[in-house]
């Protein structure tokens, strides 16, 4: 099945202005919606970059270039620019980029341009040189097979269902490259820390083609109208064991630096930031981006992987949370019966600070906030009639509860110790469950081997500074500072282990996560200073 596509935006001529100032790239972002380029994955590349991945590329003199996603044409423009007498291709999905497209490429002798999806080609011609900043559609979003593109394992071995489609598209391009050709290729940094970019990490290393990577951390993105961050892969296809070159860059360079990326000369102002790395000394399996941000050190003695005493699962997926999980209110409105529901939290936003009590459900239930998860039982009347609510409202047609029996039933988890907050713009913020009570998917369930007072220390040491810095090569950024962590994520974090700790520590501790809980519900930015000081005091640091 090919990706949907939405002929009702397709533009007239008549709305392109190739005498405009503005660029093609905002012109159709103008004309056409937000919504619909997202669909498609379509993030257009900045000016400055699309020079540094063209100048990359050109310096091989090549005479068959390549876009697979070629949008308004912005990559191909660069090396028109740089090599007016190259043949170029692009391909598109979506026509109405390409109407962009044919009027600033001049289309001609020189230019193709086909609508249609590169995917779904036959690969059987090689090209000197690739540019791609391809579509970013995470896998829910897919009408992939993923089976029909099985002749990629040659580039990538097994490719996970979950992975971005932007890695078939790099698959593809790697099929595509003729010997010696160089490809520039603009991507989300995701898959550096994702697992389903442990295949692209080892093809990667397997095939000795990467010359340079260009980080752009979480204050950098090069997307204006996307949260994530990114990567250029500079790569040539011949297998070398020459050392990668690695440059980060920062908020302070300017566009004149950008434009020099691909330049086979560093800029002066980037050149202490490059380091230089053997491909073979990566491991695809650990999170890639740590070798940007300088976090490659062993833990101290002592220290120990946080699944060494514990195990993980997220929270309780409902499939209709406003149908499943409501207040005691409502709960006490439809007739339901309260013993036949649970005590959960399912927003973020109802938890404050890091220690949840009884107290605090109790506060959050007064609110009208939802806090029953129902256990329907159509044994029962009131229970009868409410799902028969879910059925008027087409629920047991939802993926999720499609797969239930009875649709209407709930997962059997018990309540997590700690709670691990599965999103965060400055850290992860951990929350230890005194309550006892449930959580749903915006929570991951933590549930350790310890005791009552080393959980509460875990949770102390979780949410320090030290551990938040040490442990972020675990997580998943998203840029604008947003980082996502994964249940099995969380067992690779490293941590004191608490079954050492003094009981002096474990109260110094203890005492810090209280004084700390009270500042972050009292909304100060400096909550963490009190688990801080007794780390540091303490000597629990790295």
């Amino acid at each position: 099945m090919k990706r949907h596509k939405d002929a009702s935006i397709l533009e007239r001529h008549e709305s392109i202005d190739p005498t405009s100032e503005i660029s093609f790239e905002t012109q159709y972002a103008s004309n056409s919606s937000l919504s619909h380029r997202k669909s498609l994955g379509q993030f257009f590349t900045p000016q400055e970059l699309s020079a540094s991945m063209a100048e990359w590329v050109c310096s091989i003199n090549p005479i068959e270039v390549l876009d697979p996603a070629v949008g308004t044409g912005i990559l191909l423009k660069a090396i028109e620019n740089l090599l007016p007498n190259s043949h170029l291709t692009g391909w598109d999905i979506d026509a109405s980029p390409l109407e962009y497209a044919k009027i600033n490429l001049a289309e001609g002798a020189n230019t193709t341009l086909i609508h249609g999806d590169f995917l779904e080609s036959s690969f059987h011609k090689k090209y000197d040189a690739i540019v791609a900043n391809p579509p970013y559609i995470r896998h829910h979003n897919l009408g992939y097979d993923f089976e029909r593109f099985s002749f990629l394992t040659e580039e990538l071995g097994n490719i996970p269902k979950t992975a971005n489609l932007y890695v078939l598209f790099i698959g593809a391009i790697l099929r595509s490259l003729s010997d010696g050709g160089r490809a520039s290729i603009l991507v989300p940094s995701d898959w550096l820390n994702s697992n389903f970019g442990i295949p692209l990490k080892s093809a990667i290393q397997r095939l000795g083609i990467l010359r340079r990577i260009v980080y752009f951390p979480n204050d950098t993105m090069p997307f204006s109208d996307n949260l994530s961050t990114a990567v250029i892969l500079f790569l040539e296809n011949t297998n070398s064991n020459s050392p990668v070159e690695l440059i980060s860059i920062d908020s302070s360079h300017s566009s004149n630096v950008l434009s020099t990326l691909g330049s086979s000369k560093i800029h002066p102002e980037i050149s202490s930031s490059l380091r230089m790395i053997k491909i073979e000394d990566l491991d695809p399996k650990e999170k890639w981006s740590s070798i940007f941000e300088g976090n490659t050190s062993v833990a101290q003695e002592g220290w120990i992987p946080l699944g060494d005493i514990s195990k993980t699962k997220r929270g309780i997926a409902t499939g209709a949370n406003d149908y499943f999980l409501i207040s005691a209110l409502s709960l006490k409105s439809s007739g339901l019966n309260k013993r036949r529901s649970r005590k959960c939290v399912g927003r973020a936003k109802d938890v404050k600070g890091i220690i949840f009590s009884e107290e605090n459900f109790s506060q959050l239930e007064k609110s009208d906030a939802p806090t029953r998860l129902l256990d329907l039982d159509s044994d029962f009347v009131e229970d009868s009639k409410y799902i028969e609510i879910g059925i008027q409202r087409e629920l047991p047609s939802r993926f999720l509860l499609a797969n239930r029996k009875p649709w209407y039933s709930q997962e059997i988890r018990k309540p997590a110790p700690i709670w691990v907050g599965v999103f965060g713009r400055e850290g992860i913020r951990f929350i230890w469950n005194k309550a006892g009570v449930s959580n749903l998917t915006t929570f991951h369930c933590l549930y350790p081997e310890l005791s009552d007072n080393e959980c509460g220390a875990l949770v102390a040491m979780l949410n320090s500074s030290l551990l938040q810095k040490w442990n972020s090569r675990t997580e998943r950024s998203y840029g604008g500072g947003l980082q996502k962590v994964e249940p099995r994520d969380i067992l690779q974090m490293y941590i004191p282990n608490p079954k050492l700790l003094s009981s002096a520590v474990l109260d110094q501790l203890l005492a810090s996560l209280e004084d700390s809980d009270a500042l972050h519900k009292g909304g100060s930015p400096n909550w963490r200073m009190p688990i801080d000081n007794v780390m540091e005091l303490t000597q629990l640091k790295k």
